[in-house]
């Protein structure tokens, strides 16, 4: 999980970066969310087609580690791409 958190900020070119474990998902998954600080601030929150987006905006969506993968809200795998 922390190569993930060090990928996305890398890949965000944010300062820091705060994860929080989720209590509202099912017990046998590990979620989280995540909150950024830097050029832009605010949590990690989706768009309808799944592109993750950081800012005020956005509602924090949970992250999930399962099968040693991470996926978002809606089963989809994640990864972290360039504008």
């Amino acid at each position: 999980m922390k190569s993930f958190t060090t990928i996305a900020a890398l890949g965000l070119g944010v300062s820091g970066a705060a994860i929080h474990k989720r209590t509202d998902t099912p017990s046998d998954k590990c979620c989280f969310d995540i909150d950024i600080t830097g050029g832009v601030t605010g949590p990690l929150g989706s768009l309808w087609d799944g592109q993750i987006r950081v800012g005020p905006n956005y509602t924090a969506i949970p992250f999930c580690i399962e099968n040693s993968m991470v996926t978002d809200n809606q089963g989809r795998g994640c990864r972290v791409i360039g504008e």
